[in-house]
């Protein structure tokens, strides 16, 4: 069976962007580099036509779904020559990890040589039925 996705746009103003991504692993296949964010993405344009240049990672919100023993890892990375790790989970349950803490100018940013600023996601030792709720609160950098 394949890995089933569902992805929403939560918000998307001027300055915030917000993305949820679900996924259930549907037998023993794994994400590989599968894209959450693609900054290049017109919808993501400013409303006087500014084009997003990248993003500043306020909130992660990541709940795993019906893990057994810690085996689904999930890595949320980065887009560079060598792409960055964001963070790794393969926590049992939700985690929120909050790089803003209230400031307007916190958040993390791409790194790594040559970044594009895209975010990519990939699983490792999913079985069928495991999965993971991403939730991203970011603002827009243009």
């Amino acid at each position: 069976m394949a890995i089933t996705v569902t992805e929403q746009v939560l918000a998307n103003t001027d300055r915030k962007l917000v993305i949820k991504r679900g996924v259930t692993i549907g037998g023993t296949e794994n994400e590989s580099a599968a894209t959450v964010l693609d900054v290049s993405a017109a919808a993501y344009n400013s409303s006087g036509g500014k084009t997003m240049t990248g993003v500043a990672i306020e909130r992660i919100i990541l709940q795993s779904i019906n893990i057994a023993s810690d085996n689904l890892t999930v890595f949320l990375l980065w887009d560079a020559d060598t792409d960055v790790r964001i963070i790794t989970s393969n926590e049992v349950g939700a985690g929120v990890l909050d790089v803003d803490v209230g400031s307007e100018w916190g958040g993390l940013t791409a790194q790594g040589t040559n970044p594009t600023g895209d975010i990519f996601v990939t699983t490792a030792n999913g079985t069928a039925g495991e999965g993971y709720d991403l939730i991203l609160v970011m603002r827009k950098i243009f």
